[in-house]
């Protein structure tokens, strides 16, 4: 394993930051950490790193136990969120520094060569006298990654690396480090809390939540099997629906409920049921299948997908998400009434604390 994190906690005051986390990073792979602002991932980066003490658990970085290391002597390259450059420095003179401070006997014609390596790799080579100034926030981004990597790091942390770039800045930079990760398989370690981020750049993410593990795994496994309600919640809109709505039994007139045996309906405290917005089929007439009449409130383009905004019968409001093509082709208007019906349902069962998967 490229990083092993074992019952890692932290505390600051009476605020529990990390609390008994627990994952591994396989070698050569890049893993986010994905979660909402005070999920601690942040902190965690920092104890991995050494800049940060932890109060009990243990880190290792390629098979040696770091955990008492200072940050000198782990091997780690550190990218920051806002670059963290020398302004007074050229680009190249950047990228030469962390070389020069880790391998202070390393030669002058070395240092030379491993900066002209990295700038090409980094796309950069024609900018190496310029200063951080002179470079867009991308480039000035993509020099704070070469100058991590001069030192040939055991392991690579990015901390938000995107966070201050504007948005189409961000959408090239995410495929650029996925691209150059597949070129340099640096076991990488990345902090977001953008939920698409990680889907576009990582191998797996781990979710955090309060400061605990929720679920580790492939991103798009843990889209289609998250293990607990916040999973599912934070990794796309979803809507949120009463079991009873779901099984049609306040429904009234000719309704169709949908055929699922979910134990503990009715009860309170029940299951709860999630349907993402694009996981609903909608049409102009009942086709045979189990569906609810809705009514259509509001139609809101997006580019190539359309969002309905839908009320059922007994007053429950769906978010649902089809594209512009089916929307156009179904003639939809505001006020309108039509037939809806969930092709995939997640019921998170309280008492059993998962998520059950159903597909119609």
């Amino acid at each position: 394993m490229g990083i092993v994190v074992r019952n890692l906690s932290k505390r600051f005051g009476s605020f529990q930051a990390v609390d008994g986390v627990s994952f591994e990073v396989p070698s050569g792979q890049l893993v986010a950490l994905l979660g909402p602002s005070g999920s601690g991932k942040s902190t965690i980066l920092r104890i991995i790193a050494g800049l940060e003490p932890a109060d009990s658990g243990e880190v290792e970085l390629t098979g040696e136990d770091a955990t008492h290391l200072p940050a000198q002597e782990r091997g780690v390259g550190f990218v920051f969120q806002h670059y963290a450059l020398f302004r007074h420095m050229s680009i190249r003179q950047n990228v030469a520094f962390g070389l020069e401070v880790q391998r202070p006997r390393a030669s002058r014609k070395e240092i030379n060569r491993r900066v002209e390596e990295l700038l090409d790799l980094v796309q950069l080579l024609g900018y190496a006298d310029r200063y951080p100034s002179q470079l867009s926030g991308g480039q000035r981004q993509r020099v704070a990654l070469a100058r991590a990597l001069a030192p040939r790091p055991k392991v690579l942390l990015l901390d938000e690396p995107f966070g201050a770039l504007d948005a189409k800045v961000r959408d090239e930079l995410r495929a650029w480090l996925r691209k150059f990760h597949d070129e340099i398989h640096v076991t990488s370690l990345f902090v977001t809390h953008d939920q698409q981020e990680a889907f576009e750049v990582c191998d797996q993410m781990v979710v955090l939540n309060k400061g605990k593990v929720e679920q580790m795994g492939p991103p798009q496994e843990l889209y289609e099997h998250p293990a607990s309600p916040f999973v599912t919640e934070f990794l796309g809109a979803v809507n949120v629906l009463r079991v009873e709505t779901v099984l049609g039994m306040d429904l009234v007139g000719e309704e169709m409920p949908i055929p699922l045996d979910i134990p503990g309906a009715g009860s309170n405290g029940g299951p709860a049921v999630y349907v993402r917005p694009h996981d609903f089929e909608v049409t102009r007439e009942r086709n045979g299948r189990p569906a609810w009449t809705a009514r259509v409130q509001r139609l809101t383009p997006l580019g190539g997908l359309v969002r309905l905004d839908l009320t059922l019968l007994d007053g429950t409001v769906l978010h649902v998400q089809l594209t512009r093509d089916r929307c156009l082709a179904l003639g939809l208007s505001g006020g309108e009434n039509v037939f809806v019906s969930p092709r995939d349902l997640k019921v998170f069962h309280e008492a059993k604390a998962f998520v059950e998967n159903y597909v119609i």
